[in-house]
């Protein structure tokens, strides 16, 4: 299982000791089950289960933000891959929520989905605009020639090939 991302305001609430991950669980479940388009917020959704206070919900949201802006201004990361596709025009702040919605639900069945690949899947993001992203992020990537799946190749080192989780095939780590 992929470790929890500590910039999600459920895992900040659970971190904060604000909600039992039985709770957190209940109200992402509720998230997953609504339509994406339609899903509701997890702290809305924590808010009116009383499992958080608006006091809480308000001091998450400061902490997340304030998370948010140190991730964004940090020049070694180039910034967060969603921060940047909505900053850039690509994705809308919707189509955003809706796929980190995706990722964390996947995240919970013990997928390792990123969320570019996410965004690339559901035709949100173009690919153009997907590699642009992660050099901006300073990354390396490979692409498999067979089921177009990217992979980061920061430390690998060029030329040396390795195995494509998804299909099986070669893939080529870049120059």
């Amino acid at each position: 299982m992929s470790a929890p991302n500590t910039n999600l305001l459920g895992q900040i609430a659970f971190d904060a000791g604000f909600v039992t991950a039985a709770q957190l669980e209940e109200c992402l479940d509720l998230q997953t089950k609504s339509k994406a388009s339609a899903a509701a917020p997890l702290g809305l959704l924590l808010l009116e289960r009383g499992y958080l206070t608006l006091e809480q919900l308000e001091e998450l949201l400061r902490i997340q933000r304030a998370r948010f802006e140190a991730l964004s201004t940090d020049p070694s990361s180039g910034g967060l891959f969603g921060q940047i596709a909505v900053r850039s025009g690509w994705v809308t702040a919707e189509k955003l929520a809706e796929c980190l919605r995706d990722q964390a639900t996947s995240a919970r069945t013990g997928s390792a989905l990123r969320l570019g690949q996410i965004l690339l899947e559901k035709g949100y993001l173009a690919v153009p605009q997907f590699l642009e992203i992660l050099r901006l992020q300073n990354k390396k990537v490979a692409q498999c020639p067979h089921c177009q799946t990217f992979f980061d190749t920061r430390d690998a080192s060029p030329g040396t090939p390795f195995s494509c989780s998804k299909c099986g095939n070669f893939v080529r780590s870049r120059a």
